[in-house]
């Protein structure tokens, strides 16, 4: 019988494909495979697959914190959603991107948090809050979630601030530490429902806002923007408020630097909003872990809460916390 050959132009890659996913080398990333046949033959949709990239992402997430370094971990990982979620869930952060995208990574040794149980607040802090939510009642300003999640990071990106370079400490003008990177991987987080928003308006226009992140039982502040004075006020009082009503314990703000420093020439720090209502450092080895392992293993769903509950308990609530 005449033997007949077949070459069918998939098949090399098909085999070599095949030859990948035998072996155990989870290693090699698809971002260093040139064939695109291959990606596409594991991961249709383009992503990286999650099942070649969770050995990386823990071998690179499990380094020992450089604290010579403020507890650097890696540059290595791009900010992703897939990046993001296993980061937050072994207590890293990204502050800042490197020029192709990877995130500098941080697990500091020194933690900020804030219990949710022990937040104060100042008479003069509160005083601003209720005109404010005086206005919400009279239908001058509103608060909303996750409404416009993508408007409020890029106003946070640019927000003008002073800020600290990550490792050396040295103030950076005017810069901010949200790059594009930043906001795709944020982003993608938001769709998935492990970001999230809270905004205020007057009338049309967005005035200030925050977003985190929400992975099981943990909340991560991010950040906040605002373009009238004292919003940033009725925002971070709000998503407080919420995320108690939602269950959560405590928030990770990843740092607690006593003072911010001031874009005007000549004036003082201020200090930062997180310090003065109650966000303090604690020890990563010793108090922050346990707790995030504990927080890490409760399933807190996201509630959407019922308007009535935030106007009876939240809104109105506050005529109980100070003159």
């Amino acid at each position: 019988m005449r033997k007949v050959r077949y070459k069918h132009p998939m098949l090399p890659n098909f085999l070599k494909c095949l030859f990948l996913a035998s072996t155990f080398i989870v290693t090699v990333t698809f971002a260093e495979a040139k064939d695109s046949s291959c990606e596409a033959l594991f991961h249709p949709a383009g992503e990286i697959s999650s099942v070649l990239s969770f050995d990386f992402l823990d071998r690179e997430f499990s380094r020992v914190p450089n604290d010579e370094k403020r507890g650097l971990v890696t540059e290595a990982v791009p900010v992703s959603k897939e990046s993001l979620l296993a980061g937050y869930a072994k207590g890293l952060f990204p502050f800042e991107t490197t020029a192709d995208g990877s995130g500098r990574w941080f697990d500091p040794p020194e933690r900020g948090i804030m219990i949710l149980s022990e937040i104060k607040i100042g008479k003069s802090d509160l005083k601003d809050i209720k005109k404010l939510l005086a206005q919400v009642k009279a239908g001058e300003l509103r608060i909303t979630e996750d409404q416009a999640f993508g408007r409020v990071i890029r106003e946070c990106k640019a927000q003008e601030r002073l800020r600290r370079d990550a490792v050396s400490h040295e103030l950076i003008e005017k810069e901010s530490w949200i790059s594009d990177h930043i906001v795709a991987g944020y982003e993608a987080m938001f769709a998935s429902g492990h970001a999230h928003s809270v905004e205020i308006w007057r009338g049309a226009e967005l005035v200030g806002g925050l977003y985190g992140s929400h992975v099981n039982g943990v909340f991560s502040g991010e950040s906040m923007f605002h373009k009238e004075s004292n919003v940033t006020k009725l925002a971070f009082w709000y998503s407080l408020k919420t995320l108690a009503a939602r269950g959560f314990k405590w928030v990770d703000t990843q740092v607690a630097v006593p003072a911010a420093p001031s874009t005007e020439p000549g004036k003082s720090s201020s200090v930062s909003l997180t310090v003065k209502w109650g966000a303090h450092e604690v020890s990563r080895d010793s108090v922050y872990r346990p707790m995030l392992r504990e927080a890490q293993n409760v399933n807190l769903p996201w509630k959407t809460l019922d308007r009535e509950i935030v106007e009876r308990e939240i809104l109105r609530g506050l005529e109980s916390e100070g003159p």
